[in-house]
């Protein structure tokens, strides 16, 4: 009607290919003007919009939101099992595609990928939602310590912990401490660990140990002692507790603790290149340099990369006058290593 009233004609095409409706076009009078309108049945009109439209800026965020939003309308009107109906299957699908673990699962698969600060938005975007909020802060921690931003991780770290004490954080949280050089810090840290009820046998192990090794390197003796003999009562029979406390022996000129300590690790396990080490380090203090010079290659020979008994195998090659044994040992090390000036550097002495 509204085309009639212009003095309009509108001529429908059913059926009729492209070229014909040309043609039929070209052979009317030039006094209308022409239009040709594909009609679609629908349940009802849509309205015309007022204004424009502005298309929204698509983010990360924006996605993940829309998601959630879809989840939750799913979730509400979603049939409890599988039907024949396609649409309640295609919404039981999007329920579950779209719920909060499969965005931390997709965030744990950008994290692992380096795509970290797309992982780091999803993490968020949970937090801001109320979901997974433990797990989340520990993924945006995981995130910032692997971008090298550690005080951001150690907050998301003591976040996640005060939302549910779970022991991984709180080794996370010591680890990143101690790789800053604040072992009073991870001390702490890991006592608040040890007071989770849930803790196996284990894993109290593990944190006594952890924590005697922090009050060593803090040369704080009677602290590490205590938890080293607390550790002991667990597991006596551990060649890695029998190194750290032939350490701490070590540390205390004690040589004939450490030599005990040392030579019971390898009686437990032959192959702990660090008790053979810590033997060369006992010899070397009381001056038998022969002796522990053999002792270090043969722990470089147990492993290549313990770079303290290179150092050590160096000096007594210089105060033997060997070089054979080292000058191999270097060589061999710097072939399968990134390049290190300093080993380089000490190469180049053996060498001339």
């Amino acid at each position: 009607p509204t085309l009639a009233e212009h003095g309009g004609r509108m001529r429908t095409l059913i059926g009729d290919e492209i070229e014909d409706a040309i043609a039929n076009f070209d052979e009317d009078s030039p006094d209308f003007a022409h239009f040709v309108v594909r009609v679609k049945r629908s349940a009802q009109p849509l309205p015309k919009p007022a204004t424009e439209i502005q298309q929204p800026q698509l983010t990360i965020d924006s996605m993940v939101n829309e998601t959630l939003e879809l989840a939750e309308k799913i979730s509400a009107n979603a049939p409890s099992e599988q039907t024949t109906d396609p649409v309640a299957n295609v919404q039981a699908e999007s329920q579950e595609e779209y719920d909060p673990q499969f965005l931390m699962d997709n965030a744990k698969i950008l994290e692992d990928n380096a795509d970290y600060p797309l992982a780091r938005n999803i993490y968020q975007t949970l937090i801001r939602r109320g979901n997974l909020i433990p797990n989340s802060l520990s993924g945006l921690a995981r995130c910032f310590e692997k971008e090298g931003r550690l005080e951001k991780a150690i907050r998301c770290y003591q976040e996640a912990i005060a939302y549910s004490s779970e022991l991984s954080f709180y080794q996370c949280l010591a680890a990143i401490q101690i790789r800053q050089g604040h072992d009073e810090d991870a001390a702490e840290t890991l006592l608040h660990a040890l007071g989770i009820p849930t803790n196996s046998d284990a894993e109290r192990f593990e944190l006594h140990k952890s924590i005697g090794n922090c009050y060593t390197r803090l040369a704080d003796y009677s602290k590490a002692e205590h938890h080293y003999r607390k550790a002991f009562e667990i597991d006596p029979d551990s060649d890695v507790l029998q190194v750290n406390v032939g350490s701490l022996a070590l540390q205390k000129n004690d040589y004939e603790s450490a030599l005990k300590h040392f030579q019971r690790a390898l009686e437990i396990n032959t192959k702990n290149e660090k008790a053979v080490s810590g033997l060369g380090m006992v010899y070397l203090a009381r001056g038998s340099i022969a002796d522990a010079h053999d002792k270090f290659v043969e722990s470089l020979q147990l492993n290549l990369n313990n770079l303290g008994a290179i150092y050590n195998l160096v000096k007594c090659a210089y105060d033997l006058k060997r070089f054979d044994e080292a000058s191999t040992l270097l060589k061999n090390y710097i072939g399968a290593n990134s390049v290190n000036m300093n080993i380089l550097y000490i190469y180049a002495g053996i060498l001339f």
